[in-house]
């Protein structure tokens, strides 16, 4: 989805959209046992924790860059990985998740939409239009990027997770 301004412009607006989001994937996770959650797709391909760690990794990037981080840092990736791109980011987030422990993905997906939430909250009107410090692009403000690691990056993902789970049935 393309990135509209005028979609959500204020905090309120922003923090409703996020916690909408947050609330439709925790609907979908709910009554889901360790198997359905650490079942590879039918392909091979991600499994709903693996879906669940890289939504993480990625609020992780905001916070981080919120706090002046380079991306690279933020996602915890090679500045190497992170030159070569989203695929080349997504496999080595893909790669770390695989060893860690379903509550421990579940416990950081939830941690991460707490911070994320409480600091935006704190945003006035004003800084969502501001540059991050350290963005490599003038006119990456703050709004765009937020949303495209929340709430649409959540609709995108819940849309995969519940193919796997349409899949599986």
């Amino acid at each position: 989805m393309a990135y509209d301004p005028t979609a959500t412009s204020t905090t309120a607006q922003v923090l409703d959209r996020i916690q909408a989001a947050r609330q439709a994937l925790e609907a979908e996770l709910a009554g889901l046992d360790e198997a359905a959650l650490t079942r590879p797709g039918p392909d091979g391909g991600w499994s709903i924790k693996d879906h669940l760690a890289h939504l993480t990794a990625w609020r992780r990037m905001v916070l981080g860059m919120l706090a002046g981080q380079p991306r690279h840092v933020a996602l915890q990736v090679e500045a190497a990985t992170y030159a070569q791109g989203e695929d080349a980011i997504n496999v080595a987030l893909a790669a770390r998740s695989n060893s860690q422990p379903l509550a421990e993905v579940l416990s950081q997906f939830r941690q991460v939409y707490d911070e994320l939430t409480a600091q935006l909250a704190g945003f006035d009107e004003a800084t969502w239009h501001q540059p991050y410090p350290l963005t490599p692009r003038p006119k990456d403000g703050r709004l765009g990027n937020i949303e495209g690691n929340t709430f649409e990056h959540d609709r995108e993902h819940l849309g995969y997770i519940q193919q796997l789970l349409q899949q599986r049935a």
